[in-house]
């Protein structure tokens, strides 16, 4: 789920939500892209906090650049794809959306 997932993670989810589900609810449909896009922004808030704390640490505690953080967050972003493509229930989907928050929070 890259910046293109983001801006379709309502369109993903409900399309995962409808697949092999006879009994489609708009509603239902509704609240689970809410509840995606809601991941997102709380990982990407704590992404944000974590990478602060994680780069002062880096820099004071083992004497290296903070820089060298790119290298967590990049792979949060490749772990994120990874977790998306084996994504086939929408129940499943918070993982994703919270690893991609994370990551964009991160960076």
């Amino acid at each position: 789920m890259g910046n293109i997932d983001i801006n379709n993670v309502g369109s993903i989810a409900q399309a995962l939500f409808a697949a092999g589900n006879p009994s489609y609810d708009r509603v239902e449909s509704a609240k689970w892209q809410a509840m995606q896009v809601s991941i997102i922004s709380i990982a990407n808030c704590l992404g944000r906090i974590l990478s602060g704390v994680g780069a002062d640490l880096v820099k004071n505690r083992l004497a290296l650049p903070r820089t060298y953080c790119i290298c967590a967050v990049g792979a949060l972003f490749v772990l994120s794809q990874m977790v998306a493509t084996t994504v086939v229930d929408v129940q499943h989907l918070w993982t994703a959306s919270a690893l991609l928050g994370l990551a964009y929070g991160g960076i």
